[in-house]
Formats: structure tokens, C-alpha cells, sequence
């Protein structure tokens, strides 16, 4: 029930949020996003060269201004974002990228939990996919990141764990 969940970027213009991992950690209920990487404008630093994985994001976004549970600000360049799921929250945005200032960012083996009844969206280098394969092609994520139920034990109860049948588990393994 933050603004952000989590914050990796420097404010100060020309320097970085440099060599930071963010793993292992569950991220739900937060107004804005649910981990933000980069300057929020141009006269702001970035980040780069950073880790972001096996996480949990969960509903993030609960006023929908449109940060989604992942959003990649001005500046960001050779960070690694790997093995989290995704869940979207109320806006249906998984990643939020509204510049197109990133850079060698690589996206591998993420599962965006893909809801019954629900579409998702994803926008990247400013441009909207509410398609998965459009934004697994513009991104140029891996061929393991999956569109998918990973199967919480129990979503109303904020248990992440996954089922002993998920098919997330291999992928974020």
C-alpha cells in the first residue's frame, strides 16, 4: 500500500543506480507500481547494469495510473529482468514503458499470470501490445517467458507458493 513498491534509479541527472539486485521479494497492493527502474523524466539519472529477479509482483496499480506492476522509466539499459510473475492489477498492465530511451534491457523465463476473463496489456518504448506475442517480439523477450496461470496456492490469502503442478515452476525456477 505504497506509492512504489520498489524504486531502483538515481534522481540525479548522468548518474545511475548501478549493479543493484532486486530478487526474491513479493510486491502487491501498491498505488502507483510495483517496481520501478529509471529516471521518471529526462533530467532525472537511470539505472543500468541491475538485476530484477524471482519476484512476485501482485496487483499493483490499485489507482490505475497506469504504472503497472513493472515500469521501466527514462534511462535504463543493460538491466536483466528475469524469472518474476507478473500478476496485473485493475489497469491490466503488466510492464509500463513509456520512453524510449531503454536500452539492452533483456527479458527472459517471466511468467505474466494470464487471468480468466482478463487481457492483458503491455507497453513498451511507448508503444501498446495487448498482445502477448506482439510484446514478446518488441521486446524481444526469450521464447520461455510465458502468458499463463502459474497457480498460487491461494491469491485471496496472498499465498504465492506455487501449486505442485504449476506449469511457472520450471520457468522461474
Amino acid at each position: 500500500k505504497n506509492d512504489i513498491g520498489i524504486e531502483v534509479t538515481s534522481e540525479h541527472a548522468n548518474k545511475y543506480a548501478d549493479h543493484i539486485k532486486v530478487l526474491n521479494n513479493t510486491v502487491y497492493n501498491n498505488s502507483f507500481t510495483g517496481i520501478s527502474i529509471g529516471g521518471y523524466d529526462e533530467e532525472r539519472g537511470g539505472t543500468k547494469n541491475s538485476i530484477i529477479s524471482h519476484n512476485i509482483i501482485y496487483h499493483n496499480d490499485t489507482l490505475e495510473l497506469n504504472g503497472g506492476q513493472l515500469l521501466l522509466q527514462h534511462d535504463t539499459h543493460n538491466n536483466v529482468i528475469e524469472k518474476n510473475i507478473l500478476t496485473a492489477g485493475s489497469s491490466r498492465i503488466f510492464i509500463a514503458n513509456y520512453f524510449t530511451s531503454n536500452k539492452n534491457n533483456k527479458l527472459a523465463r517471466n511468467v505474466f499470470h494470464q487471468e480468466k476473463g482478463q487481457d492483458g496489456i503491455w507497453i513498451w518504448k511507448d508503444t501498446e501490445y495487448d498482445s502477448f506475442e506482439k510484446f514478446k517480439i518488441a521486446s524481444n523477450s526469450d521464447a520461455t517467458t510465458s502468458y499463463l496461470d502459474p497457480q498460487y496456492k491461494n491469491m485471496d490469502k496472498f499465498d504465492f507458493r506455487l501449486e505442485k503442478d504449476s506449469p511457472a515452476a520450471h520457468i522461474v525456477k
